[in-house]
């Protein structure tokens, strides 16, 4: 049997599981009305819609912390500061904006010393990334904002820096301390650093390698543990993620060919990302991937290659559709995806700008596409929509989004 308590909404915490929203259906934007309570904006969700009690199933989540007042609701530990510091996105949005370019600088520095045999400066990594951390501590959803149309290429520095955000996005998202996310995002910044001895030629090639020259390019994972080990680097995490993100599920991957729950969750996240970021980024040789169809790659690719549980954690943090994403909804009009809800990702909170039944620009408007009642009851996502198509009407996207706030 399973026991249940009611509870007021201002005791709910991160980590219960929902047994009934003690409302009828209709009356709240989830699409189940058991789940489990996975962070803060679901709570703020159902305070939004005006729940202001529910009942719990501690058997299968987290009962009421002992000595937890209805006005004093128990947070997950460590998120007391944070919660106290946040910033308005646009405010944070400039300063995400600042971090990340001071990022690539010192990644860049990073990977010239390496291929000098210099010594890294890890203390201005750590740094760095705590900075980092800082950030997605005050507003997350600006550095979500900054990563997604970061303007990465071919550069291994670029790439280094795009990793390293997602992966500290993904570790910020599932509630880990404030050290993990900055390993994470160290981890993602090193993982690439044995291409610092791969001969440029081979590494700059504008096209794709040939069997043997893909075999040489292998070598960059042993490379990156010499310079590791050189530097003193030890951190688990990181080490992990510089030298398990080409290691498969499947134990198809490379160097050691480990398989299953050999790889640390760490590399196995890595991986996930390393492929996501590379699918949807432009080469010489392909345009890179829309969020959406990469996605879908990853799902397909996580049939085999990755673990299929890592890959719904993966895309439960990102979403189908991250935000910036441009899409159509049934109703034909353009909107920018402002963030996902947890309860279905197929329908996120998005802001609407253009018509093209009418063929008319709309005054902004945000919409939670999650809500099932009501005006928009009716729309959804139809698909994604490219850019480029659109490039005389998009306006600027982060002015959009912060314009709807």
């Amino acid at each position: 049997m399973p026991k249940l308590r009611k509870i007021h909404i201002d005791q709910a915490v991160v980590g219960m599981y929902v047994a009934s929203l003690d409302c009828d259906w209709t009356a709240h934007p989830f699409w189940l009305s058991r789940f489990c309570l996975r962070n803060a904006a679901q709570i703020a969700m159902l305070r939004q819609e005006g729940i202001q009690s529910f009942y719990i199933d501690t058997e299968k989540g987290r009962d009421i912390p002992p000595a937890t007042s209805v006005r004093a609701p128990a947070r997950r530990p460590g998120t007391e500061k944070s919660q106290a510091r946040t910033t308005p996105l646009d405010q944070e949005l400039g300063l995400a904006r600042d971090i990340v370019l001071r990022t690539e600088a010192i990644t860049q520095n990073l990977m010239k010393d390496a291929r000098l045999g210099l010594r890294l400066d890890v203390a201005a990594l750590h740094g760095i990334s705590s900075e980092l951390s800082g950030s997605l501590d005050r507003n997350a959803l600006a550095l979500r904002m900054v990563a997604q149309v970061y303007n990465k290429d071919a550069y291994t520095f670029q790439h280094s820096v795009s990793v390293a955000l997602l992966l500290m996005i993904l570790q910020h998202h599932q509630g880990a301390p404030h050290e993990i996310v900055v390993e994470a995002g160290m981890g993602g910044l090193l993982h690439d650093i044995g291409k610092t001895r791969i001969p440029l030629p081979l590494l700059n090639k504008p096209g794709r390698h040939t069997a043997e020259e893909r075999e040489q390019m292998r070598e960059h994972v042993r490379f990156s543990q010499q310079i590791l080990d050189e530097n003193g680097i030890d951190s688990p995490i990181i080490r992990a993620i510089a030298l398990q993100h080409h290691e498969r599920y499947d134990g198809t991957g490379y160097p050691l060919g480990l398989a299953g729950d050999a790889i640390s969750v760490y590399g196995q996240q890595a991986a996930i990302i390393d492929v996501y970021d590379a699918i949807t980024s432009d080469r010489c040789y392909h345009k890179g991937l829309p969020a959406p169809v990469a996605i879908k790659k990853i799902f397909e690719l996580g049939k085999n290659h990755f673990d299929p549980t890592v890959v719904r954690d993966v895309v439960h943090c990102f979403g189908i559709y991250p935000p910036g994403t441009l899409v159509r909804l049934a109703s034909g009009k353009l909107a920018v995806v402002k963030r996902h809800a947890d309860g279905d990702l197929t329908r996120p909170e998005v802001v609407v700008f253009f018509d093209t039944r009418r063929n008319q620009r709309l005054k902004p408007e945000s919409i939670n596409l999650a809500i099932r009642y009501g005006p928009h009851a009716d729309d959804h996502v139809l698909r994604h929509e490219t850019a480029d198509s659109w490039q005389a009407l998009l306006p600027d996207i982060h002015q959009l989004l912060l314009d709807s706030h």
